[in-house]
C-alpha cells in the first residue's frame, strides 16, 4: 500500500512513521508543495536490502540501464 504525506508532516511524526513502514511494509511518498519527492520503503522489501546490509549487488539491478558503460 502506497500512502502520500507531506514532508512537514514526516518531520513532526518521523519514528512513529519509520515504525509504520518497517513493521507494515508500507510506502511512504512525501510530498512538498503536493510534489513527491522521495520515497520512504521498508528495507526488506528493497532489492539487495533484504538483509538489512544497506549494499545491493549486481545481481540486484531488476531494469536494464538506459546509458551505455566504455571500458
Amino acid at each position: 500500500m502506497q500512502q502520500l504525506i507531506e514532508a512537514e508532516e514526516l518531520k513532526e511524526r518521523c519514528l512513529d512513521l519509520l515504525e509504520q513502514v518497517s513493521e507494515q511494509h508500507e510506502t511512504l511518498v512525501i510530498t512538498r508543495d503536493g510534489q513527491a519527492v522521495a520515497k520512504l520503503v521498508s528495507v526488506s522489501w528493497e532489492p539487495g536490502l533484504a538483509d538489512g546490509s544497506g549494499r545491493a549487488s549486481v545481481d540486484d539491478v531488476v531494469v536494464p540501464m538506459e546509458v551505455a558503460w566504455e571500458s
